[in-house]
Formats: C-alpha cells, structure tokens, sequence
C-alpha cells in the first residue's frame, strides 16, 4: 500500500462537488482496506534503544499520508452517520405537527427528543445554522473539517431535510421559547462546573 493507492482512491473527489449519500457509502466500501492499512501503519514506532518519551517518539514518527488519510475517511463515515437521524427525525416531526398547538405535549417532545437534539445532532446543528437563513436556502451540506484543502465535498441539503427541520423546531421550543426550562438549567449547571468557568 503506497501514497500512489491514496491518491487514486481521492481521485473519485476531484471531479466534482457534490455528492449523493449513496455514492459516498460506496466510496467508504471500496477503500476500507486501505483505510484499515492507513490505520495500522500511522506510526513507525520501534521502542528499542530509545530514549524519547512516548509523545516525541510518535511525533517522530508521524506517517503523514496514511493520518491525513484516516482522518478524512473518518470525517465522511461521521457525516453519513449523522445522514441516520434522517428517519428518525421525519417520524419525530410527524409526532410535532399534532402537537403543536399544545405546549405541555411539546414539552414531552422535547424531552423524549432531548439527547438527539442537544447532544447527537448538536454539532451538526452549530456548524449549519451559523449561517443568515437567506446563506441557507442554497447552502448544501459541507464536510466540515476536511483534511484536503483541495477536496470539497458537499452533499444535497435534501437528503438532510428532516434532520435540518427538526433541529429548527427543537432549538426554536428548546433554546429560544424555553418550553422545557429545567433542560436550559441542566446545560447551564453542567456548563458553571466546567474548569474554564471557574476562572
């Protein structure tokens, strides 16, 4: 397994932009083994006579190609987890149009619905809402943190449309309307423990 293996299978990227879901799961199946190759082979680590500590060893012994490579193929395997809410949010919604009108059954929602909304579609939801909601009517979903500067890749904001919706509505009943308050004051108890606010 060579840089040569690395860069043909990036070659797929560096025609186009945007991706469909599907493809990009092909992608992930067709280069497995020489992500698990990169995996293996990120250091070339001997601990015989030598002296440095782990951490300079490591540095010492970065195999840049393989990590970069890792690191990228993570990222794209994160993000088509994070495409798995996607039933899961359209079913939550469905629930939400026949409650709507009734807070106390929004507050349920809101707490059955808490961990995924605050915590597993959290960073998705910071990363696509930084934007003004004009930037957002053609803003497709973006690989956040790419490890090639010169790979951009974007998949159809479409194939996130229930998830995007469900994380407006459960921001706007969570974070902004308050209808479930003792959640806002657990994320604000967790948040004065924490050393940086402390200080």
């Amino acid at each position: 397994m060579t840089t040569y293996s690395i860069q043909k299978a990036l070659e797929y990227f560096r025609t186009n932009t945007l991706f469909p879901i599907s493809e990009l799961h092909n992608w992930l199946k067709q280069n497995e083994n020489i992500y698990n190759y990169c995996s293996r082979n990120s250091y070339n680590i001997s601990f015989e006579n030598e002296d440095d500590n782990l951490l300079k060893l490591c540095n010492k012994y970065r195999i840049e190609d393989n990590i970069i490579f890792c690191d990228f193929y993570e990222k794209i395997k994160e993000l088509l987890e994070l495409h798995k809410y996607e039933s899961l949010t359209q079913v939550e919604l469905e629930k939400f149009k026949k409650i709507k009108s009734n807070d106390f059954e929004i507050r349920n929602w809101l707490i059955h619905n808490e961990k995924v909304g605050c915590e597993d579609l959290c960073v998705f939801a910071w990363e696509y809402f930084e934007d003004d909601e004009q930037t957002r009517e053609n803003k497709n979903i973006k690989l956040f943190q790419n490890s090639y500067k010169e790979i951009e890749i974007n998949i159809e904001k479409n194939d996130f449309e229930s998830i995007i919706k469900f994380c407006e509505i459960f921001n706007e009943m969570y974070y902004h309307k308050k209808l479930y308050p003792e959640g806002i004051q657990k994320i604000e108890e967790g948040i004065s423990k924490l050393p940086i606010a402390e200080k």
